[in-house]
């Protein structure tokens, strides 16, 4: 398996906090079942005066001050990557709701489902298109 690190986009900071958080993921995924899987760690920046989204834990918010003294809050996006033959049992199953609440719990705001299905490099796929 890939290094945990590798499921964290190009330019955000690499802590042991967020390869707990993807590591504990993809195990309630394999624990459901799901073999060919990647949980893709996206760091969500929300405006200072703005609410943190509805479901955010406290331990996803890093509040540090940026160079104009705003607070700055960041909470964590969960983007699952399955096997292009695991996608369809995903939907057929209860297991959308389970999986989700689950991630959740584990400290991630959101839990999303790539629809393109697990392919190798896509944390930084922006890059490669020059965006």
């Amino acid at each position: 398996m890939a290094c945990l690190s590798s499921r964290i986009p190009y330019g955000e900071p690499v802590t042991p906090e967020k390869l707990r958080m993807i590591e504990a993921a993809e195990y309630v995924l394999r624990d459901l079942g799901f073999h060919d899987v990647r949980v893709r760690h996206h760091e969500l920046r929300i405006a200072n005066n703005q609410s943190p989204p509805a479901k955010a834990l406290p331990s996803t918010l890093n509040c540090t001050p940026n160079a104009f003294g705003a607070q700055p809050s960041t909470s964590h996006l969960a983007r699952i990557e399955l096997g292009p033959t695991e996608i369809p049992r995903f939907w057929r199953t209860a297991l959308i709701g389970k999986s989700g609440r689950s991630v959740e719990k584990i400290g991630y705001a959101h839990v999303t489902l790539d629809l393109q299905g697990y392919r190798r490099g896509s944390v930084n796929e922006a890059l490669a298109k020059g965006a």
